[in-house]
């Protein structure tokens, strides 16, 4: 559903291709598709019928980024929406080889949005780590709103650079 009012409610986004994971990655269609009604329609078609095994290995998720050739192009800057808890729970992960590899592979420029949907217990630190690519994450723990979240990428993060307190030991 999220994915539905991302690319619908996003005029920005011209064009996307959807990636899907668990022990594998699988595309509904090679390419970059039109984000237009009749491409979107039928591509919700195609993911309601979509099963995805419970297990998630997260290197084939940057492997593959790494290795399409119509993505890894130079200098081209590409938004990509991770729908994930985060968690590896098939095969073995060094995930700070697995980043760095991808890294090192890279020619374009991502910037993460992950959307945390870990129900409170998260592989927190690879949406750390995707952070240092710029982007931001979203925690649908509790999940009633979906349009506000669906929105949220296109909003400016914000950072604390301080805090003060007058009189106050310990602040948690």
């Amino acid at each position: 559903e999220i994915i539905k009012k991302i690319l619908v409610n996003s005029p920005e986004i011209k064009r996307f291709s959807l990636l899907f994971f668990d022990m594998q990655a699988y595309r509904l269609k090679e390419g970059w598709q039109e984000n237009i009604q009749t491409v979107r329609n039928q591509v919700f078609k195609n993911i309601d019928d979509l099963l995805l095994e419970g297990a998630t290995d997260i290197n084939t998720v940057f492997e593959t980024l790494a290795n399409t050739s119509w993505i890894n192009q130079d200098k081209q800057k590409i938004d990509i929406f991770m729908f994930s808890d985060g968690h590896h729970t098939w095969g073995d992960i060094n995930l700070a080889k697995t980043i760095n590899d991808f890294k090192n592979k890279l020619r374009f420029q991502p910037r993460f949005y992950c959307y945390d949907f870990g129900c409170g217990v998260t592989g927190r630190r690879l949406f750390d780590i995707l952070a240092t690519f710029d982007g931001n994450t979203f925690c649908c723990y509790e999940l009633t709103d979906t349009s506000k979240i669906a929105t949220a990428h296109r909003k400016a993060m914000f950072h604390i650079e301080k805090i003060n307190s007058q009189g106050l030991e310990d602040l948690i």
